[in-house]
């Protein structure tokens, strides 16, 4: 298999445990659920960004602000 496709996979297994860990939380906020998951995925992207040297803000300032907004709306829905 190519290390594309294992990437795939590890992140399917990953996405299903943060689902999982989810469900077990009934007790917390929806809202607050989004905030820590957002804060992990932010954590990570940084990281990642910073070692392949990539530039955080990108080119285009007002589509990656669109896309972040529209992101946190959908994990907001999909969460409540």
């Amino acid at each position: 298999m190519t290390k594309g496709v294992w990437f795939m996979l590890i992140a399917t297994l990953v996405f299903s445990m943060m689902n999982v860990a989810v469900k077990l939380l009934p007790h917390i906020p929806a809202v607050e659920i989004v905030f820590f998951r957002s804060v992990v995925s932010l954590v990570l992207s940084l990281g990642i960004l910073k070692a392949r040297k990539v530039p955080i803000w990108g080119k285009n300032h007002k589509l990656l602000i669109l896309r972040g907004a529209s992101g946190a709306m959908a994990l907001i829905y999909i969460s409540g």
